[in-house]
């Protein structure tokens, strides 16, 4: 379950970045991004265990699926340099993120495959473009 509060304030800053930055995102994208900063925040974590594209051949359902379309989403936009010291491209995690998404058979999904790319961008500035207005 998602703390209405952390939805609250990532919506409010998923608001102000696509504002100030230009960026824009679907209503859905929005509000996807907006619940996947509140869900990672408390609930989850980014499973480093295995490489993202054997995850991704081994993913037989809906959940799975998800779960690396979104760790993917999380990881490009909140850590964009995370595959830089082990030679991987952030377009690596982007393809297989997109693959992820594009498994799911539902409207979200399509869209956030269309719009990864801004979306994990929106996360990144609402991750790293916090921290430097903080400070």
């Amino acid at each position: 379950m998602i703390d209405p509060i952390y939805f609250a304030c990532f919506k409010e800053l998923i608001t102000d970045v696509t504002d100030r930055s230009g960026i824009e995102l679907p209503y859905a994208v929005g509000e996807y991004c907006t619940a996947l900063l509140a869900e990672y925040t408390t609930n989850r974590k980014i499973d480093y265990a295995e490489a993202f594209a054997i995850r991704l051949m081994g993913s037989e359902s809906y959940e799975d699926c998800k779960t690396v379309g979104d760790d993917c989403l999380m990881l490009v936009g909140a850590f964009p340099n995370y595959g830089n010291r082990r030679g991987i491209s952030r377009g690596y995690y982007i393809e297989i993120g997109k693959m992820a998404y594009t498994k799911i058979d539902r409207p979200i999904f399509l869209e956030l495959v269309k719009f990864f790319e801004p979306a994990s961008e929106v996360i990144k500035e609402a991750v790293t473009g916090t921290q430097a207005r903080l400070l």
